[in-house]
């Protein structure tokens, strides 16, 4: 009985709006709101550069391949060598010799040459007095005296040397009484070129032989009874010849003795009294000819060793 009743009333509620429906007129609908615009977008942060993109990586190029070794060949016959031993095995092939190294240092050699001698020398001097066809008035009593000198020599090599050197000699003159004379002197002076030969190129020994040839002059001088002064001069080329043994002090002297001949070729005299000369023959009354000379030589050596 309910179900009924609710099912009318639905039926009646129906009814009434439809007829309300129809009695009213109809109302259009509101057009839709439009929509608000729509709010600009934030603007966009800057773009970050792209990172740096690595070079694709390149293919390696394309490797050879191994070259195939060539297949073992066999090694050749060996010839038979062009000769073989007679007795006891075959001898072992040379080697090759050491590369040779720098040569030895020379030492040096004691006592040795060098190219300059510088040579004092004092000693004795004998003279010769050669007999005139006369008499020998000129040089009796002539006696040995004093010998000086010095000389310079180049050593070319240890065997040769030359040079030039000048010598003096002062002789002892006790003329005869007979001739009255006083106050006598005598001496004589030679200046020559000088080879000189030696015997050795090291030790502390150096012998040697010695040539002079240049020119010099020997005479008298005196005063007679009366005080006149006069002089007997001869003069000529001169040869000389000697030899000595030098002994090393240290690498710089030696000193040693010699001995020495000197000839001197007078072709005249000069005969002076006071300023007043005068050539007179030299055979009539003697004359000095010659000297020997026993000398002490103290020698300087320069320069680098020969």
């Amino acid at each position: 009985m309910s179900r009924a009743l609710l099912t009318l009333s639905l039926a009646s509620a129906l009814a009434l709006a439809t007829s309300r429906g129809a009695a009213q007129p109809s109302i259009p609908p509101a057009p839709p709101a439009e929509p608000p615009p729509p709010a600009a977008p934030p603007p966009a942060p800057p773009a970050e550069p792209p990172p740096p993109t690595a070079p694709p990586p390149t293919a390696p190029p394309p490797t050879a391949p191994p070259p195939t070794a060539p297949p073992p060949t066999a090694p050749p016959p060996t010839a038979p060598p062009p000769y073989q031993p007679l007795y006891g095995p075959a001898a072992p092939p040379p080697t090759a010799a050491p590369a040779p190294g720098p040569p030895p240092a020379l030492p040096s050699v004691p006592y040795a040459r060098r190219p300059v001698e510088l040579i004092p020398e004092l000693g004795l001097a004998l003279p010769h007095c050669k007999s005139g066809s006369d008499s020998s008035d000129r040089c009796e009593g002539v006696r040995g005296g004093v010998a000086l000198g010095f000389a310079a020599l180049w050593r070319v090599s240890p065997w040769f040397a030359w040079g030039g050197g000048l010598e003096l000699a002062g002789f002892g003159y006790q003329p005869p009484e007979r001739l009255g004379l006083r106050e006598t002197s005598a001496g004589a002076v030679s200046l020559d070129l000088i080879g000189r030969v030696y015997f050795t190129e090291e030790g502390s020994l150096d012998p040697y032989l010695q040539l002079r040839v240049g020119g010099g002059a020997l005479g008298t001088s005196y005063r007679d009874e009366a005080g006149t002064k006069y002089q007997d001069t001869g003069a000529g080329p001169s040869v000389g010849i000697g030899g000595g043994l030098d002994f090393f002090l240290s690498h710089r002297l030696k000193l040693g003795p010699s001995v020495d001949y000197a000839r001197i070729f007078v072709d005249k005299i000069r005969h002076c009294a006071e300023s007043d000369c005068v050539d007179v023959a030299k055979d009539g009354g003697g004359h000095l000819d010659a000297y020997f000379t026993v000398l002490a030589r103290l020698t300087i050596l320069m320069g680098d060793e020969l």
